[in-house]
């Protein structure tokens, strides 16, 4: 089967899967990351911008819009403003990831790869 994603703002074909391409997949489901490279300014951004659910034999094709798998991630000093639950920080002054997570009373930036030097810290 031929499997071409499609960019949901323009309708242009992304990516395309070709028969031969896709012969070894078995029925079922299968899940792809889309993921778009963007030039600007003379640099590439890479990010996972959605993807698209692909059911073998399936003969009607139906449109919509898959939530990214991964969330953005913000690089800089400071913690972006006005968080969600599962964003992530770059600090870029410590050079180190954080998670924003949300307990039962609370929420704060947490650290994704904390050393055994560090004691709790958040922002």
């Amino acid at each position: 089967f031929d499997v071409s994603i499609l960019n949901p703002k323009s309708g242009e074909i992304i990516i395309k899967l070709t028969a031969s391409q896709t012969a070894h997949l078995k029925e079922g489901r299968y899940v792809y990351d889309v993921i778009l490279i963007n030039k600007v300014d003379g640099k590439v951004y890479r990010a996972v911008e959605g993807m698209a659910l692909v059911n073998p034999g399936v003969t009607d094709v139906q449109s919509g819009i898959i939530p990214p798998s991964t969330p953005p991630v913000a690089v800089g000093p400071n913690p972006p403003e006005n968080p969600i639950e599962g964003n992530l920080w770059w600090n870029t002054h410590e050079g180190r990831m954080y998670i924003y997570y949300t307990d039962q009373d609370s929420s704060q930036w947490v650290q994704t790869n904390p050393s055994s030097k560090d004691n709790e810290r958040s922002f």
